[in-house]
């Protein structure tokens, strides 16, 4: 595989670290699309690398940032907890002393405006690169890169095609599908990374299909 220069060089970012900083501010940035940037509060634990090192290497900082939705190259992320206090956002970060993951690992804990609660989990994995492995209980791969729908829904038949059929409607390929599930029947996640990003009308439609409970869009990080 040929390098890129951003394998040597590394990616415009506010540092220090691009696992600790700015994969970490691209995990609040997940978690803000998900939420529809209508978070007012959020719990965060932090496991592993990310537990022992993230003062010095501002991870906090980096990750209250992404949540109020500061770019990751942004002077302003240097400030994140004042302007976070400004806009009353209110966010409580927590180490864990757990060994369940070794990595840079950040569990956040949040409620939809819709009042329903998600547990996200997410890991940087270096160069500024995140996977977003768990919602809830369900283990899930998300990488961020592509334009990307989420739908939250019962397992049913029938409902993959519709949803697809909206998506193929506005004349828009998909790249990459994933659905996951735990049981037959019950709820299901899928994920569809697209080359082209879903107008929200799209979104709309799909979210009013029986049986999805939650419809967002995320835009490439």
């Amino acid at each position: 595989m040929p390098i890129s220069i951003f394998d040597i060089a590394g990616p415009v970012m506010v540092g220090p670290s691009s696992s600790h900083t700015l994969g970490a501010a691209k995990l609040g940035a997940f978690v803000r699309q998900f939420s529809a940037a209508s978070l007012s509060s959020c719990q965060v634990v932090l496991y592993g690398s990310f537990a022992q090192t993230y003062k010095g290497h501002r991870t906090d900082i980096a990750i209250v940032g992404g949540l109020i939705g500061i770019p990751y190259d942004d002077e302003r992320l240097r400030n994140s907890f004042e302007i976070a206090r400004e806009m009353g956002f209110s966010c409580e970060i927590s180490a864990s002393e757990s060994t369940l993951y070794s990595g840079n690992v950040a569990a956040f804990n949040i409620a939809t405006p819709d009042g329903k609660s998600y547990s996200i989990y997410g890991e940087s994995i270096g160069g500024g690169r995140i996977n977003i492995f768990k919602i809830n209980s369900m283990s899930v791969d998300i990488d961020g890169e592509y334009p990307t729908l989420i739908t939250v829904h019962k397992d049913a038949p029938g409902i993959l095609a519709k949803i697809t059929q909206i998506i193929a409607s506005e004349n828009i390929n998909i790249a990459f599908l994933k659905l996951f599930r735990e049981e037959k029947h019950e709820s299901a996640i899928l994920v569809a990374q697209t080359d082209e990003a879903l107008p929200p009308e799209a979104i709309q439609r799909i979210a009013g299909f029986d049986l999805v409970l939650e419809a967002m869009f995320i835009a490439p990080l």
